[in-house]
């Protein structure tokens, strides 16, 4: 609960403007009274207006005042719902699963602020130059990166399914020219979108990052002992027998030993094959998902 208690009352900003709405089939234009709430949380702006029986499109002292006994209350309702709605999100993003999965989750707001992460993608953030958090809005390396991030956020956010950008995997690239990432950019729909819903996420794949197997996963689906599991992950994050031996600071021998053992639970006929099947397990992303695997 401590992230909700950072998000602040959205500011009032009482400047009104007065405005005349002619609606179908009317001679005489009624009054709009307009007033703007302003989130410093996320950048957002909100225009409220209030409709006025008011012909003529003549507004009053009373009215003004009635509008501006009514702005804090719709204010805090405002934010209230936005608390509620980041809370969820949060949840969501701070679940067993999305901290598992191999790539980084940022959550986006009609305004492309991001609203929320996952552990994974603030690890990724904080790596290099290429990807940044400015504020609640993403920085990149390179103007033409960014300009396409937008391009594609927008497509995403209006839905446009005619856009075929909007598919798209976005290259992210360092200040060197080096590909880092690959971003892309879904829809993220939970109904009509409100104040502080999300209305897209970005998945986030680290492409120099080298894919773990996790220990406690192999432990648990093939009944491995310790040494046995710590084995079968060095084979398959890619050293040989000797470099996983040399590492466990075990001989050569007692290694065979027990790469026989793993072989014989796994089932696997031989390093080859037990590498294919290593391969087709969940990456170590952290402790959570391991406890959730085990404890399931």
């Amino acid at each position: 609960m401590a992230c909700l208690r950072q998000l602040r009352q959205p500011r009032l900003d009482l400047v009104f403007e007065s405005y005349a709405s002619l609606e179908p089939e009317q001679e005489e234009p009624n009054c709009c009274l307009a007033f703007c709430i302003e989130d410093s949380t996320d950048g957002s702006r909100y225009i409220i207006a209030a409709l006025l029986n008011r012909r003529g499109g003549q507004t009053t002292s009373a009215d003004r005042d009635a509008v501006t006994d009514l702005a804090p209350k719709l204010a805090e309702t405002l934010w209230h719902y936005k608390a509620s709605a980041r809370g969820t999100l949060l949840r969501e993003l701070e679940s067993t699963v999305a901290q598992s999965v191999p790539w980084g989750l940022m959550a986006l707001s009609w305004w492309g602020t991001v609203l929320a992460h996952n552990g994974i993608a603030g690890e990724m953030l904080r790596q290099g130059d290429a990807l940044r958090m400015q504020g609640r809005r993403l920085c990149f390396a390179r103007a033409a990166t960014a300009r396409r991030f937008l391009t594609l956020t927008e497509a995403v956010i209006l839905q446009a399914a005619s856009e075929p950008q909007s598919e798209m995997a976005l290259p992210v690239v360092d200040t060197t020219g080096t590909l880092r990432f690959a971003l892309k950019i879904i829809p993220y729909d939970r109904g009509p979108a409100g104040p502080g819903d999300a209305v897209a996420m970005v998945m986030l794949a680290d492409l120099a990052a080298r894919a773990g197997v996790n220990e406690c996963v192999l432990a648990s689906a093939f009944a491995l002992s310790a040494k046995e599991a710590r084995l079968a992950s060095l084979l398959g994050n890619g050293c040989n027998l000797d470099e996983a031996a040399q590492n466990m600071s075990i001989s050569r021998n007692t290694a065979r030993i027990h790469l026989s053992h793993v072989l014989h639970k796994t089932g696997a006929r031989n390093q080859v094959a037990l590498a294919r099947l290593l391969a087709r397990l969940p990456a170590s992303r952290g402790s959570a998902f391991s406890s959730a695997f085990l404890q399931g």
